[in-house]
């Protein structure tokens, strides 16, 4: 059996002698001894195994009004399950003389739900047979305590320590406690200076004030919360995650997340960059996602030029066909068939077409149209980007130069060069087909 603690009351308390006589005599110097030396309280257990016997201030460890006077008094002040347990050990301590050593929980939760170490063994008369049993308890709720500290502490680090991403705990302080090893990698230039001083000094955000602030409130309110923002000491852009610790968690302070979006917000800055240039733009540019088996092409951005050029609102193209500009004239069937193809039965070859298209309110707009393919990796087309310029103007001087060309200026009637022209034609036409052509003269 393990040695009984060290038992707090007075060496004279009479209930306490008569408990210890089976150990010494009532008033001896042995019981004297005991009592001054043990801080537990003792009891004894007739061989009966029913009649109880404590000292008065066993009430008061036991959480009632007076001590028990029978094993089934003092078991119905424990949890049931921890009742059973002890009465199984007793009994096994009267029958076998094995020895008593368990630890239980009162039922009563105005107890605290504190704990008891309960220990004892068999006095045997001279036949071998049961005496009486002699025991001890003794509270330890607190090393209890401290043991489920200690096991709750253990799983949380095991749990933090299977995060793949940056975490620190911080106290309720701002001083660093604990960094899994992600968070060691991101922030090792600061670790020393992170155990000794707020985080939000050691590495202050871009905007003054503003981790301090989000810390503070989160821990005030007991709610998560999160931003964003370069800090200069690290020479990054970090989003943090801000999780507050209950206050009556063994470590209470805050969880912090940490990520490093640097990169990311470069690319939202470039691509920020691109689209203002490209809305600036006087060409029409449209980004055409392309088929897919079971999925139509359709647009997934246009800039403010196709709204000035052709009067379509980007809202009424956004999402729609390629053909919700298309008027089906001859130049521009390839564009519309290879728009509307998936990619893996396109060409994915550059193009260029002189295409026309319709205006909002129907009238006709002719393009130079550029069509390029977009690639997420070698062999998985996914988009196509148009750019075209609005050549309308040029369309119409070439018309006319033309219609100078082959036709009188004063009387709008064909001219010599026309007439050759077509000659010209009707003799091609006549070596491909074997036929013959005639020229009248009238």
């Amino acid at each position: 059996m393990s040695a009984l603690p060290k038992y707090p009351a007075s060496a004279t308390d009479p209930a306490a002698l008569d408990v210890l006589a089976p150990w010494g005599g009532t008033g001896s110097d042995a019981a004297r001894h005991v009592l001054q030396t043990l801080l537990m309280t003792p009891w004894t257990l007739a061989s009966d195994g029913h009649s109880l016997r404590c000292p008065m201030e066993a009430a008061a460890l036991l959480g009632a009004t007076e001590p028990p006077a029978t094993l089934e008094a003092w078991l119905r002040l424990l949890k049931p399950d921890d009742a059973a347990r002890l009465d199984t050990a007793i009994q096994r301590c009267l029958r076998q003389g094995a020895p008593i050593e368990e630890e239980v929980q009162l039922a009563d939760p105005a107890s605290g739900g504190r704990w008891l170490r309960i220990i004892g063994e068999a006095l045997r008369q001279g036949d071998g047979a049961p005496q009486v049993l002699l025991g001890a308890m003794q509270d330890v709720t607190g090393r209890r305590l401290a043991q489920d500290d200690a096991a709750r502490l253990t799983r949380r680090l095991a749990s933090l320590a299977s995060i793949t991403e940056p975490l620190i705990l911080l106290d309720t302080d701002g001083r660093m406690t604990y960094a899994n090893q992600e968070g060691e990698a991101l922030l090792q230039d600061v670790m020393t200076e992170l155990l000794t001083r707020p985080v939000w000094d050691v590495m202050p955000s871009r905007t003054p004030g503003l981790m301090r602030e989000r810390m503070e409130w989160a821990l005030a309110e007991g709610e998560r919360t999160e931003f964003e923002d370069l800090l200069p000491r690290l020479g990054r852009r970090l989003e943090l995650r801000i999780c507050p610790l209950a206050a009556e968690a063994s470590m209470p302070g805050m969880a912090v997340f940490l990520r490093d979006v640097t990169q990311r917000h470069q690319s939202q800055e470039q691509l920020l960059l691109l689209e203002t240039g490209i809305s600036e733009l006087s060409d029409v540019v449209v980004i055409v996602k392309a088929a897919t088996n079971g999925t139509p092409a359709s647009i997934v951005f246009a800039n403010e030029a196709l709204e000035r050029q052709t009067g379509f609102k980007r809202d009424e193209v956004l999402l729609a066909s390629p053909t919700v500009l298309s008027t089906n004239v001859a130049p521009n069937e390839a564009l519309v068939r290879l728009l509307l193809t998936p990619p893996e039965a396109a060409s994915g070859r550059p193009l260029r077409h002189e295409i026309q298209v319709h205006r909002h309110d129907g009238s006709a707009l002719w393009m130079d149209l550029g069509v390029a393919p977009v690639y997420a990796e070698p062999g998985r087309l996914t988009h196509w980007v148009a750019v075209g310029r609005d050549i309308t103007d040029h369309k119409a001087q070439d018309a006319r130069i033309r219609h100078l060309a082959f036709y009188d200026p004063l009387t709008d009637l064909p001219n010599r060069q026309l007439l050759i022209e077509r000659l010209q034609q009707a003799m091609g036409d006549c070596a491909r087909s074997g036929q013959y052509a005639a020229l009248l003269f009238i």
